[in-house]
C-alpha cells in the first residue's frame, strides 16, 4: 500500500514550537522578544525589536538584536544588529484570553 505524507505548513511547523507568523497589522515595539525564523546563523534563536523613531507603527522590516537569553530586556553588547523581514521572525503564541492581545 502507498500511503499518503502529509506536509506540514510553515504554521503548523511553528504551532508545535508554542509560535505564530507576525500578523500584517501587528505593531513592534522597541524591545519586544522576537523568534528569527529566517533560515542562518541565528535561525531559533530570541531576538529583542530595536525601534527608531523613524519607523512606521507597521513596517515591512524589523531590526533586532540576536539574544540568548529568554528573559534578556536588551540585547547583547556583541550582538550585530540584523535587520530582517517581517516573514523572518515569529512571536510567542499566548492565548488571546490569558493577555488581551488580539492581533
Amino acid at each position: 500500500r502507498l500511503f499518503k505524507a502529509k506536509v506540514k505548513s510553515e504554521e503548523e511547523i511553528l504551532a508545535e514550537k508554542g509560535l505564530r507568523k507576525v500578523s500584517s497589522t501587528h505593531s513592534f515595539y522597541d524591545g519586544e522578544t522576537v523568534v528569527i525564523i529566517a533560515e542562518g546563523e541565528y535561525e531559533g534563536c530570541n531576538a529583542i525589536v530595536k525601534k527608531s523613531e523613524s519607523n512606521d507603527s507597521v513596517e515591512t522590516l524589523v531590526s533586532v538584536v540576536p539574544s540568548f537569553d529568554m528573559f534578556a530586556t536588551d540585547g547583547e553588547d556583541a550582538a550585530p544588529l540584523l535587520v530582517l523581514k517581517r516573514s523572518e521572525v515569529a512571536v510567542w503564541d499566548y492565548p488571546d484570553t490569558l493577555w488581551g492581545y488580539d492581533d
